[in-house]
């Protein structure tokens, strides 16, 4: 997996959010159902930083997620990264 030149480039992420955006790309499938618990432990990062990388990321448009409706406390989010900023999740 290569992280793209235009995302390591783009000032409005942090240097956690890439390595979160790399630890989400590296699921077994894209739209993994995973925690943020999770993500932190794979980036090796806080659950804060991950929070704040996620905002980040889904901000200049280099993930998608998909949150279970609230209250729903037996379902993850799903996540989608981009290789390309974009609204569209199954972008590769």
């Amino acid at each position: 997996m290569e992280i793209p030149d235009d995302l390591i480039d783009d000032l409005r992420v942090s240097a956690t959010a890439v390595r979160v955006w790399a630890a989400i790309r590296r699921q077994p499938a894209e739209g993994v159902y995973t925690t943020q618990t999770a993500l932190a432990h794979k980036a090796g990062v806080g659950i804060a930083a991950v929070k704040s990388a996620i905002a980040q990321l889904e901000e200049a448009r280099w993930i998608t997620a998909e949150r279970p409706p609230p209250g729903d406390l037996f379902k993850a989010p799903r996540f989608w990264a981009h290789t390309k900023p974009s609204d569209q999740r199954t972008e590769t």
